[in-house]
């Protein structure tokens, strides 16, 4: 059963739910590449193109996983959810920040 992130902060495991569902480099990647674009949305063939997947069946199970969590589905492709841009601003932020990119 899927529970909601951004209600379950109030619950203990709510990190250990995020840190499984961004282990995966294809879940962490296409977060990454949302939160990067300047584009209102990213077209399914595109974002799989952007983060170089070579097995589209492979990314879209990893995209699945990440819809109603971080991503939403939209009439013109996937984009961040609210909560998702939440956790992209606090991990990509430090991440970039340590990097110093």
């Amino acid at each position: 059963m899927r529970t909601d992130l951004a209600q379950s902060h109030r619950e203990p495991d709510w990190t250990v739910q995020l840190f499984d569902l961004l282990s995966d480099e294809t879940r962490f990647r296409i977060v990454d590449e949302l939160y990067q674009t300047t584009d209102h949305s990213v077209r399914f063939s595109d974002l799989s193109r952007r983060i170089e997947a070579d097995d589209p069946g492979r990314f879209n199970y990893h995209l699945k996983r990440l819809q109603g969590q971080l991503v939403e589905k939209v009439d013109t492709g996937y984009r961040l959810s609210d909560e998702g841009h939440r956790i992209a601003d606090a991990i990509f932020g430090v991440v970039r920040t340590s990097r110093g990119d």
